[in-house]
């Protein structure tokens, strides 16, 4: 489960705690239940649980289950980008966007590549959703510069350069992701 270094990045990620009816640090009652029951698996197992709501619509619940797994474990990447997606699913785009800058600002501070590459790549994929190019080009291409190899990355930008009108760019980082037959796939 990806995570913080340290509770430094969290600290300035505050702002996000307060989603819901409770306070900042309050969890519910529910929550505090499944500690006890779940022990030192807690927060996976709430992660799923909020994933599984996320899944099938119950947004409300899926954004306050993130909401407390970030009070209790505040170096869980997974809840703030938990929160982040439902608030672009209910058309929040600037608080998603806000969560996201957030962690993308902080990105050294973060436990490990792969966390930071996936903040990088939900950054990006908000920014595709609203066409915004520009800005999903540079987010994707942060992505890539964690793991220059990452075919995910790569795919990801090369979309984002088509759609801005770089074919020639994209194309090789299309090609490089999914070969040639695929990668003219997707630019015709």
């Amino acid at each position: 489960i990806g995570g913080l270094a340290s509770t430094a990045v969290f600290d300035r990620l505050v702002p996000f705690r307060g989603i819901g009816e409770r306070g900042n640090s309050e969890l519910s009652e529910e929550f505090r239940a499944a500690k006890r029951q779940f022990g030192g698996r807690t927060q996976s197992v709430m992660l799923s649980y909020a994933a599984l709501q996320e899944s099938q619509q119950n947004y409300s619940e899926a954004l306050e289950k993130y909401r407390e797994i970030s009070v209790a474990y505040p170096n869980s990447v997974d809840a703030h980008l938990g929160m982040a997606r439902i608030e672009e699913l209910t058309g929040r785009f600037a608080q998603a966007e806000e969560i996201l800058a957030a962690l993308s600002d902080r990105s050294d501070e973060l436990d490990s590549d792969e966390s930071r590459q996936r903040v990088f790549l939900a950054r990006g994929r908000l920014y595709s959703e609203r066409s915004d190019w520009s800005e999903a080009i540079t987010a994707f291409e942060s992505a890539c510069q964690v793991n220059e190899s990452n075919q995910e990355c790569r795919y990801e930008l090369g979309l984002a350069l088509v759609k801005s009108g770089q074919v020639d760019k994209g194309l090789g980082h299309l090609t490089f992701s999914v070969g040639s037959p695929a990668a003219h796939y997707n630019i015709a």
